[in-house]
């Protein structure tokens, strides 16, 4: 920026915008015009190139996903923030920069866009003073939100990732534009979109830390755009599947081999580098005429080296013209023609992308002799200098020697000390690229055979890493294939298959020749699981067809062997014959296996398998038909039933078959193909098909009950197409007497719509047929049997006037009245009787009531509720239909509650009514307390339930004596004076109710005796008798009750009194606690284990009668079963200062892992209590010292990590977090600590690290499972948290050195792996 002298003369200040010299005043001294500001601040983003060429324009789905998003309401601040991700080149600022266009057009819709590449400024409050704004940003923000008209303001911030920590040294920034987003996301109208690459959103701490909401993902253009763009273009087409097509999905890349001229000899397998290499040629080696003048090519590298060198030194991807020297301009001017380079700012320029700057520095650094060797010594050998790596050794490979020598001394080189100069990821990064490799040398090939092969572990990480054709080729030389798999080993076979894995997607013919060759039936279960994943992960290209099914054969040798149903799903659309035949063997296997097990419900088929057949039958409905009546014809034949005289044959697999509506595989194998073909018929009858009718002739001659299904289904659909058919079923009455329930109810069906179809003739022959049908009952006995024995009476006629019921009757009237006549006389005998699917299994839930509805039960009248009561007096019902006392009961509750005034007398009927169980009054005293009904009416009512018990209370029903006690509740809490009879009720039961089930052994270790307890007459009466505390009036009777349960109660009873007996201390503290230890006297373990709440009364007797209650701590010390419950009892009342708890808890807690169990998890959450931590530190200290006895502390212990340990002072959390690790505690599963260790990796990464390191000592498993990505992220975060990558501080070699050790480490480096392949490919 050029410096200007501004004199201002007045009393406003006057800010300059930084662009196009724009003056602003603040709004002390006029309006501040802040559309204006935003479109000024937005430029950078909106000159962003967004057209590919000739100024065409490839829209993006994901604008439209965003635009969508942004107009639509959000109730969660997280919610109003959207985060577009996809890798370099995808397209995502062309995105950006298209909604800020199309939301710049909207007049309630106020946009801001920040080109994150392109901030020149520390924060956003700098950015606002910079362009002529005097408030907070994110106040102004808020006042547009809150404006009158608008609807939406909406911030964008262009790849974000610039700022992180891969990209950008300068942290501000990014904090800064992050503190701003969650600032202003929680206003409604708010909505924020930022764009990032995948790397940085999940490695850099910042990003990673920040709550997204919305995530939409940047997809490949789809093959057919790259070919229209192609086409468009003039240029030749590219065979899709190779790799410069795949490279051209990517809108960087395609806009870059536009700008290229056409070339008739361009490899098809170019890929980046190669295209770059093609620009280089072509704007840098060609032929640099400017109109300007002429361009020096020596100046132009020069030029080149000048920029790249200065952006890798400031670690940044612009640069100010003012660091460029001034000798250049014409290159300069050249560079920027040929759009080389973009100028972003009106002083700053850049590479047109980040991956340009790569190259072109890679580049220069090899064509200058520089050394990587000594560079890479010189510097810190950390994560951001693989780029470089990797990119000049791409370019060192045009000149072999010395490239392989650089190979060399990385994979061996060591010091004099015998240590490996190189790191390790250095290694796997050298490996690994060389398995990309394509135009091998001979050198190359001899290097690997001769030096790396000679380190077992380097050739198999090579080997892993093989992804060219060229090294598949190879390989096959330097491990010995001589005498095929059975030679090798088993570890090299596994090798091998692992490479074919990733090569089958490019060279599927090549991979599949090799399986062909080597597979074989002695293969170990390995090896066969690593060929079948392999492919059922690809779909064969037309040409390989043939292979694959060869393959397919050889592997598959039982008929039930399911392990390729993937790789026939890829190929249903290529050959569905081949997948048809396979599927068919699969599906007679499970035939098989059914008709084995009689008990089988269902003919199981894998899920994958349905899926595959559900794939066939969307593409190839037509074979798929054909094919599933097949197999319904297989299944029949193979499970069918023995023959019944003069019966159709049944198959046991369609015993409860029912048609499914909308059929699809996946349910039920058996009844999912058979409802297909009903379906597909009746469609096929529906439309008229030529070839339906004769199969509907085949098929309605079948032996099969079943099988005929499928025709009457047809019959239904059009009866006018099978007319002949149809008559030939009617006029068959051995046919309509024998077949199945769901035969007949689709025969019935088609004689509905058929009958009128028929001539005179022809009606009166099938009207004799049915006349002459009977039950099979009906036929099998004489009538004098029937009126002998009353067999099957009920069942006589009624088969031949079900028929008839389908036939109007205004056509038997005319013609034929002594069919009429008898189908007269049998609806007299049977009814109505409708034509209803068979076999449907019911279930019922809850108590039946009267068949009303709600509204009509209101409408019933006092006499005609006794009436039902009367009649209804029992549950003891087969019937779903009939009505239950219950259920009544319950009604009747319902319908008082909503006129509890109309009921009153009705329940004072019912009281008075001998013949109506007393549950109905009940039930009524209930809706009168639901509907909160006059009190002193409810209250009477209930006084009188309880002066008509029996004077014994024994002699009472139990169920009416816990509904009485249960409603005492509500008299018992109301503000109203308690009635003495009410507490002399549940006194005598307390007293004198027999607890006539005893105590038995298994009531010892019981977990709740309480829930029993209070279920139970006595126990509920002492449950709601403690609820009478607070009528202090009743205080000698209820302890004189309750003093009366000592040595005269189960575990049960005392178990409902202790359970919130901390009541009675409102009464009298000293005669409770008599009273506890009284019923505690034979400390029984679970009334010692009653759980530890508000109102259990040891949380109060220990403030004063802890000394009383020694002994029961000293009995529980050697009950194990009720630590969890004491040893927080003993901390509370050592944190009350008692004298002996100390030593009871520390006896306890080295008693019983229990204990200690128990204590952590209370302590746990003494910070939602407030508790002061100085009195929770020292036992959690404690338990961490002690050692475990046989449980598992591991899981309880990590929870001190999630919200306890972090609010600690830091000596505190040092010396805890270093017991957890030094004392064994740390396994596989302490997801907690490992969360608290992340807390770390951004606020102190070098503490972070350190306790990294020691608990991956103390703990390897810590790399297993769950835990294992997350400590990579971790690892990686820490590290991104250090600052000075260009140096070895010890920070950054430790980190280095864990990340070397997880990666060397077989076990755990695929999870790194995926890592490294984000970096190297971000």
């Amino acid at each position: 920026m050029n410096d200007t002298v501004v004199n201002q003369y007045g009393n406003h200040p006057v800010y300059f915008g930084n662009v196009n010299g724009d003056v602003y005043m603040n709004s002390s001294g006029g309006s501040v015009d802040y559309r204006q500001i935003f479109h000024d601040i937005s430029t950078d983003l909106r000159v962003w190139r967004s057209v590919l060429y000739e100024e065409k324009h490839i829209p993006r789905q994901q604008t439209d996903v965003l635009l969508s998003w942004i107009n639509t309401d959000f109730e969660k601040d997280k919610e109003r923030v959207a985060i577009l991700v996809g890798a370099p080149g995808s397209g995502k600022s062309v995105v950006m920069r298209d909604l800020l266009e199309q939301l710049e057009g909207k007049e309630d819709t106020w946009v801001l866009g920040l080109k994150s590449d392109q901030i020149g400024f520390e924060s956003m409050e700098s950015l606002a003073s910079q362009n002529g704004i005097s408030r907070r940003m994110e106040d102004v923000i808020r006042e547009l939100a809150r404006s009158k008209g608008s609807k939406r303001v909406v911030l964008l911030v262009d790849q974000i990732d610039a700022l992180s920590l891969t990209l950008s040294s300068n942290r501000k920034p990014l904090r800064s534009i992050l503190r701003f987003i969650q600032n202003v996301q929680s206003e409604d109208k708010v909505r924020v979109v930022v764009s990032c690459r995948p790397y940085d959103l999940e490695y850099d701490p910042y990003l990673e830390q920040f709550q997204f909401g919305t995530r939409v993902q940047m997809d490949p253009l789809k093959p057919e755009v790259v070919e229209e763009v192609l086409k468009t273009n003039g240029r030749h087409a590219i065979p899709q599947g190779t790799n410069l097509f795949n490279t051209l999905r990517t809108p960087l890349f395609l806009y870059l081999f536009l700008k290229l001229k056409e070339n008739n000899t361009l490899d098809v397998q170019l890929t980046e580098h190669g295209l770059y290499d093609c620009l280089w040629a072509q704007s840098i080696e060609g032929d640099l005429n400017l109109d300007s003048g002429r361009v020096d090519y020596q100046r132009l590298l020069g030029l080149l080296d000048q920029i790249a060198g200065r952006m890798y030194d400031s670690q940044s991807l612009t640069l100010s013209k003012r660091a460029i020297d001034s000798c250049f301009s014409y290159e300069l001017d050249y560079l920027l023609h040929e759009e080389f380079l973009l100028q972003v700012s009106e002083n700053r320029i850049q590479f047109f992308h980040q991956s340009l700057f790569d190259y072109v520095f890679a580049r220069r650094f090899v064509e200058r002799g520089d050394d990587l060797l000594a560079t890479i010594k010189d510097t810190h050998q950390g994560l951001f200098i693989r780029a470089l790596v990797k990119s000049v050794l791409a370019f060192m490979r045009e000149t072999p020697e010395k490239y392989l020598n650089t190979v060399r001394s990385i994979l061996f080189e060591k010091d004099t000390a015998g240590r490996d100069v190189y790191r390790y990821h250095l290694k796997m990064l050298i490996l690994s690229m060389m398995g990309y490799s394509v135009n091998l040398s001979p050198a190359e090939i001899v290097f690997v055979r001769d030096e790396i092969s000679a380190d077992a572990h380097l050739r198999d990480v090579f080997i892993k890493g093989i992804r060219s054709k060229e090294w598949f080729s190879a390989i096959k030389g330097i491990i010995d294939h001589t005498g095929g798999w059975k030679s090798m080993s088993e570890k090299d076979c596994l090798l091998m298959v692992g490479v074919c894995s990733r090569m089958i997607f490019s060279e599927q013919r090549e991979v599949l020749d090799y399986f062909n060759s080597f597979y074989a039936d002695d293969v170990s279960p390995e090896i066969r699981h690593g060929v079948v994943n392999t492919l059922n992960s690809f779909r064969p290209d037309c040409e390989n067809v043939a292979l694959a099914e060869s393959l397919y054969d050889k592997i598959i040798r039982e008929s039930g062997d399911i392990s390729l149903s993937n790789l026939l799903s890829n190929m249903v659309d290529l050959d569905p014959d081949f997948v048809l035949s396979r599927l068919r063997k699969m599906v007679s296997y499970a035939i098989d296996v059914y008709k084995k097990k009689r008990n089988g419900i269902d003919i199981q088929l894998n899920h994958d398998v349905d899926h595959v057949y559900e794939k066939l039958f969307e593409q190839y409905p037509d074979k798929c038909y054909d094919e599933f009546l097949s197999i319904v014809l297989e299944i029949c034949d193979k499970t069918k039933l023995k023959k019944q005289k003069d019966a159709l044959v049944w198959s046991r697999a369609y015993w409860m078959f029912k048609p499914i509506s909308n059929p699809r595989i996946g349910y039920k194998f058996a009844e999912d193909v058979l409802s297909i073909v009903i379906a597909e018929t009746e469609r096929r009858a529906a439309e008229e098909r030529a070839d339906v009718i004769p199969l509907v002739k085949k098929l309605n001659k079948s032996k099969f009950d079943t099988i005929r299904l499928i025709p009457a289904c047809a019959f239904v659909a059009n009866p006018s197409l099978f007319k002949p058919q149809i008559l030939a079923v009617f006029t068959d009455t051995w046919l309509l007497s024998c077949c199945s329930g769901l035969l007949k109810f689709y025969y019935r069906k088609a004689l509905n719509v058929s009958f009128p179809l028929f001539t005179r003739e022809e009606q009166k022959k099938i009207l004799d047929a049915i006349m002459e049908t009977a039950h099979f009952l009906e036929k099998r006995y004489t009538i004098k049997d029937h009126q002998k024995w009353s067999v099957g009476i009920s069942l006589m006629d009624e088969l031949k006037y079900e028929y008839l019921a389908e036939i109007p009757d205004d056509l038997l009237k005319e013609e034929f009245k002594e069919v009429f006549k008898k189908k007269q006389e049998c609806m007299r005998r049977f009814g109505v009787r409708e034509n209803k699917m068979p076999y449907q299994i019911s279930s019922h839930f809850g108590w039946t009531t009267l068949d009303i509805t709600q509204e009509r039960a209101k409408k019933m009248t006092s006499a005609q509720w006794l009436k039902a009561m009367r009649k209804y007096t029992s549950n003891a019902h087969l019937s779903f239909d009939t009505p239950t006392l219950q259920g009544n009961s319950q009604l009747f509750e319902q319908t008082v509650s909503t006129a509890p005034e109309r009921y009153v007398e009705t329940i004072k009927a019912i009281l008075a009514d001998s013949g109506i169980p007393n549950v109905y009054a009940y039930a009524g005293l209930k809706g009168l307390i639901a509907a909160k009904y006059d009190y002193s009416v409810a209250e009477g009512i209930y006084l009188q339930m309880i002066s008509l018990l029996n004077p014994d209370i024994n002699d009472n029903k139990p169920s009416e004596l816990l509904s009485l006690i249960r409603q005492s509740e509500y008299f018992v809490e109301s503000k109203n004076p308690l009635r003495k009879e009410i507490v002399d009720f549940l006194t005598l039961v307390v007293r004198e109710y027999n607890d006539k089930r005893g105590d038995k052994e298994e009531d010892e270790n019981e977990s709740a005796p309480y829930q029993t307890g209070i279920n139970e007459v006595r126990g509920s009466a002492c449950e709601y008798l403690m609820e009478c505390y607070r009528h202090k009036e009743y205080k000698e009777a209820i302890f004189s009750a309750y003093e009366t349960l000592p040595g005269n109660a189960t575990i049960h009873t005392r178990s409902a009194v202790l359970f919130k007996m901390a009541l009675l201390n409102y009464l009298d503290t000293n005669r409770s606690l008599d009273l506890y230890l009284k019923l505690m006297s034979d400390y029984r373990p679970n009334l010692m284990a009653m759980p530890l709440h508000n109102l259990n009364p040891l949380v109060y007797y220990i403030n004063y009668g802890f000394d009383r209650l020694i002994p029961l701590f000293e009995k529980a010390i050697e009950i194990p079963f009720c630590h969890e419950e004491m040893a927080p009892l003993l901390w509370l009342a050592w944190a009350k200062k008692k004298e002996g708890a100390d030593d009871l808890l520390s006896r306890m807690l080295q008693s019983s892992d229990k204990a200690k169990g128990a204590l952590v998890n209370y302590l746990v959450r003494s910070n939602e209590q407030k508790i002061d931590q100085s009195l929770v530190i020292p036992w959690i200290k404690h338990c961490l010292l002690s050692k475990q006895i046989n449980g598992d502390l591991s899981q309880t212990y990590d929870g001190i990590f999630d919200d306890l340990v972090p609010m600690w002072p830091a000596e505190d959390r040092e010396e805890i977090t270093s017991l957890y690790i030094s004392r064994g505690w740390l396994s596989k599963d302490s997801r907690d600590f490992v969360k608290y260790l992340g807390s770390f990796a951004l606020s102190d990464p070098s503490e972070c690290l350190q306790w990294l390191r020691l608990s991956l000592e103390a703990c390897p498993a810590l790399m297993e499972g769950y835990s294992s990505s997350r400590i990579i992220e971790i690892l990686i975060q820490a590290y991104n948290g250090l600052s000075d990558f260009g140096s070895r501080t010890p920070d950054l070699e430790f980190a280095m050195d864990l990340l070397d050790d997880i990666l060397s480490n077989q076990e755990h480096a695929a999870r790194l792996d995926m890592f490294l392949y984000q970096l190297d490919n971000a």
